[in-house]
């Protein structure tokens, strides 16, 4: 894991938390997967497919830093959106049933 993101996989995690706002954690635990699917299919058409630029000889692409700076802005939304969307799914799974 690079430095960019924290030294182990847990301070990266930790990083990622607590950057998120209340209210981002209350947006991205709205809808269902469906919709979440469709908002990261947006967001690779758009950004991470939409933004390359034209490849060279052979199909190569060279990525510059304001690219690589843009995308990996992104990977950490997403992985940010996931983190608390599977919170979500495991909340609901888990949640004692409710009495009548």
């Amino acid at each position: 894991m690079s430095s960019a993101w924290g030294a182990t996989p847990k301070q990266a995690a930790a990083d990622l938390i607590g950057q998120m706002t209340d209210a981002q954690r209350r947006e991205w635990s709205e809808g269902i997967a469906a919709d979440w699917a469709q908002e990261a299919f947006a967001l690779g058409r758009d950004h991470a497919y939409g933004m390359l630029p034209t490849p060279a000889a052979q199909g190569v692409y060279v990525l510059d830093a304001a690219y690589i700076a843009a995308e990996e802005r992104n990977v950490r939304l997403q992985l940010s959106r996931a983190g608390v969307r599977l919170a979500v799914v495991l909340n609901r799974a888990f949640a004692e049933p409710r009495q009548k």
